[in-house]
């Protein structure tokens, strides 16, 4: 089989195109094209009337459909008959001595087996791990078409080098995930699942992405919703608290603390109870953050950590306080009364323990 020309190096950080430098198998100049698909980790694009594909790890920002920039014409695909494009113009012509680790390449696959993929790249031969493809490619399928790779050795002995796309699935698959989370808006209420549940919170499944419903968001959760349990599977709405497309973190909250994401503080609670009221009422749970207080048949209060100096010893389950309602804001807070606690209560006669 006969070569199929000089080799293209798109490098990483190529220098300023100029005259000498930016020619090109099909155009020396950038030209406009329009979005049209973005599939299967490339971007779709219409020039001058022409198809176009240009891959996503070529991107420095995500784009969308309808979206117009200007690109450079690399190459036909022979497969497709579209026109392999790049954001960045091509180096010029260049013999095998002058490609670096890093460079990306592409070439016509010659031999696929177990072992990989042998290609042709302007004369130069060419090897692609079968550990550095996809899992599940069908490497026999690959033969006599264009496949791209990064080079990862230049073996200047033989004459050849050995190429990996680990680099580029990976950069795929981030440029993917920064897609996705562009979906999502501060504030904005959505439905998952537990994907999985950790020592720092719940991961939930938004469609393809997964966001951290933190520990702290669903002890508070379930003062409210004593019932409340999360397992993986489990459907959750919840609504989104800060979104960091850098790192690809979305942090998740319940939906009642999305005043809370928009930093409006939560109301009063609606209850039979007023900021100072004397209450006398039993520890139900203790936490690491307070104790939780039942005041009656169907109303709880919550007795912060911070005050349990004031009481005689550490609270524990059972144990009958007297305390004062502190405030209403999100739910009813109390503070202790420090005297007494031997006078009449209504748990009076009741087996604590």
């Amino acid at each position: 089989m006969k070569p199929r020309g000089p080799i293209r190096v798109v490098p990483k950080n190529p220098a300023p195109a100029t005259a000498s430098t930016a020619a090109t198998p099909m155009s020396d100049d950038p030209q406009a094209v329009t979005v049209k698909e973005i599939r299967d980790g490339d971007v779709i694009v219409d020039a001058s009337g022409r198809e176009g594909i240009i891959d996503t790890t070529e991107l420095t920002r995500p784009v969308s459909v309808g979206e117009s920039f200007e690109a450079w014409a690399m190459c036909p695909d022979r497969n497709s008959g579209a026109i392999l494009m790049s954001m960045r113009p091509a180096g010029e012509s260049v013999d095998w001595n002058s490609v670096k680790v890093g460079d990306l390449l592409q070439g016509e696959v010659v031999e696929a087996g177990r072992a990989g993929l042998r290609l042709s790249i302007g004369g130069v031969r060419g090897f692609i791990p079968a550990a550095q493809i996809e899992r599940g490619r069908n490497l026999a399928g690959d033969l006599r078409k264009t496949v791209r790779g990064e080079v990862t050795v230049v073996n200047a002995q033989k004459k050849e080098l050995t190429l990996g796309r680990t680099g580029i699935l990976k950069r795929r698959a981030d440029r993917g995930k920064q897609q996705q989370i562009a979906r999502f808006q501060r504030g904005q209420v959505v439905d998952g699942k537990v994907a999985n549940m950790s020592p720092h919170g719940a991961f939930i499944d938004l469609g393809g992405i997964d966001g951290l419903l933190h520990i702290s968001k669903i002890e508070r959760q379930k003062e409210q919703q004593e019932d409340l349990v999360l397992d993986k599977g489990t459907p959750v709405t919840v609504v989104i608290l800060h979104v960091d497309a850098e790192q690809g973190r979305i942090g998740l909250g319940f939906p009642r603390e999305e005043s809370t994401a928009s930093a409006t503080p939560r109301g009063p609670v609606s209850s039979d109870y007023e900021i100072g009221d004397e209450i006398t009422g039993m520890v139900k749970d203790v936490r690491h953050d307070g104790a939780f207080v039942l005041l009656d048949e169907r109303t709880r209060g919550f007795l912060p950590a911070a005050e349990f100096d004031k009481l005689p010893r550490t609270p524990t389950r059972g144990q009958v306080v007297r305390a004062s309602v502190s405030s209403l804001e999100g739910r009813i807070e109390l503070t202790p009364i420090v005297e007494d606690t031997s006078s009449s209560s209504p748990f009076a006669g009741l087996d604590l323990s």
